[in-house]
């Protein structure tokens, strides 16, 4: 704030929109992607941190969800080019991005449904390709209010860990990942309302907990929903991409405006791993 007079918990106040930085990356108002700090890069040193990223069970639902095996594998004759290991029906190799996290700031409202990455092509609906890992980095809470002697807007009660929604989530529109689905879903012309009820039909808010992991398709369409904090809890979300080797995610971290220059000092740890 002192140095580009931006502030991230008072949207519209700025004297310019903190779009992208090297570090962080707004998801609209109240929401923002950590990627590139100082605490992200001293943890690529942590040998848990890693070993969450290249979990052996993660690693197999993600292979196998990105390569199905066919009748006719076999055919894949061009597999020994560059030193492969032929047509033998094996894995494809994984491409495992660092540790990112989302914050969701109290008040923070319903982000815009989207999805992260499109279709490689738009004749038929092929296996994905690229997949994130959601970790929840926070218990919901409910505000005691009991302990309230200052009327509703007075967040004088206790905060407890209940399993209680306020401090919200991930919601996920089930089966939008296919491209049939997702148009029908998302018809602009639909003047009857039932794409919009389907939508909502579909709609699901997993409820997840800190020790949970969440593996979706980037295709399916989802958006984080607000934070409803009376406790002004904020809400951490740490992800992983997981992406085909072959696979170049087009948002590019490393050539944006840096907060803090002098973070470079400290090392970036192992980088992108290949599994």
């Amino acid at each position: 704030k002192t140095r580009d007079d931006i502030d991230l918990l008072s949207p519209g106040t700025s004297a310019k929109e903190p779009l992208s930085y090297h570090e962080l990356a707004m998801r609209e108002d109240l929401r923002c992607d950590l990627r590139n700090g100082k605490a992200f890069k001293q943890m690529r040193h942590d040998v848990d941190a890693q070993r969450l990223r290249t979990h052996p069970c993660i690693v197999q639902i993600v292979k196998q969800a990105f390569n199905p095996k066919g009748r006719h594998y076999r055919g894949n004759f061009g597999r020994y080019n560059f030193g492969g290991t032929g047509p033998d029906g094996s894995h494809m190799p994984l491409k495992i991005g660092e540790v990112g996290a989302v914050i969701t700031v109290p008040g923070a409202a319903d982000q815009a449904i989207h999805a992260d990455t499109p279709h490689l092509f738009e004749h038929c609906d092929l296996p994905p390709h690229y997949a994130n890992l959601f970790i929840p980095a926070a218990e919901d809470t409910k505000y005691n209010e009991s302990n309230n002697n200052g009327g509703d807007n007075d967040n004088t009660g206790d905060c407890i860990v209940t399993g209680d929604t306020l401090l919200g989530g991930t919601a996920f529109v089930v089966g939008s990942h296919s491209l049939p689905v997702c148009e029908q879903l998302m018809d602009d012309n639909d003047e009857t309302g039932a794409a919009r009820l389907e939508r909502e039909r579909r709609t699901v808010r997993p409820s997840i907990r800190i020790g949970d992991a969440l593996i979706f398709d980037c295709r399916l369409l989802h958006f984080g929903l607000g934070n409803r904090s009376k406790c002004n809890q904020r809400r951490p979300l740490l992800y992983i991409n997981l992406t085909h080797e072959w696979f170049v995610d087009p948002k590019n971290w490393d050539d944006r405006e840096k907060l803090f220059p002098d973070v470079e000092a400290i090392a970036t740890g192992g980088g992108m791993i290949h599994a």
